[in-house]
């Protein structure tokens, strides 16, 4: 029997994002790859397969990074052929190794943070640390609330409002507010008043 691999979701997240009809905000924890199973990790000197998930007898997920015959030490210990893997819904981030790819969501201090770039979970490329791996995702309000507060680091799709000291705005141009004079006030050729 084959065990089910994880499909890219690089791919699936670009279509998706390319689907005008598509709004991050109205579906902001994706999970669709809840009811896969996992093969048990192979004993000692049995081939393990790159790119193949495989659970521990603890529970554990980790990603074979490379073809071998599985050896005798932890996965932890050999990150060059292992890495952490995760799944599920609100998971925070953990300099813990595991391998994200473009589309996981984490969060940090309360906060939502998109992958956008391929990497290992390690010390330093935290999502405050590593702001070129990641996108901070735009707050959602309550019913009733207005719009978010503008923040640095928000991707902001054309026509999304934002309030920024006291005022509403809303955005011209599909745009991530990269430094923090790209609010609505220094930079009026992306923002109109409400």
């Amino acid at each position: 029997m084959a065990w089910p691999v994880r499909p890219e979701v690089a791919a699936a997240l670009v279509a998706l994002q390319a689907d005008p009809s598509f709004d991050l905000r109205i579906n902001p924890r994706p999970t669709p790859y809840a009811d896969v199973t996992y093969p048990p990790m192979p004993d000692t000197g049995e081939q393990v397969e790159r790119g193949q998930v495989y659970e521990t007898a603890d529970g554990g997920l980790y990603l074979c990074r490379q073809d071998h015959p599985r050896g005798i030490n932890d996965p932890d210990a050999v990150p060059a052929l292992f890495a952490r893997y995760r799944t599920g819904d609100d998971l925070e981030w953990q300099p813990n190794g595991e391998m994200l790819k473009v589309g996981d969501i984490r969060t940090l201090d309360g906060d939502e943070y998109i992958v956008q770039q391929p990497h290992q979970a390690l010390a330093g490329r935290s999502p405050k640390d590593y702001t070129a791996g990641w996108l901070k995702m735009k707050p959602i309000p309550a019913p009733g609330e207005g719009p978010p507060e503008w923040e640095v680091g928000i991707r902001w799709e054309a026509g999304d409002k934002c309030t920024y000291q006291g005022k509403v705005y809303a955005t011209t141009m599909t745009h991530t507010s990269d430094a923090p004079n790209w609010n609505p006030v220094d930079s009026p050729n992306l923002w109109d008043p409400v």
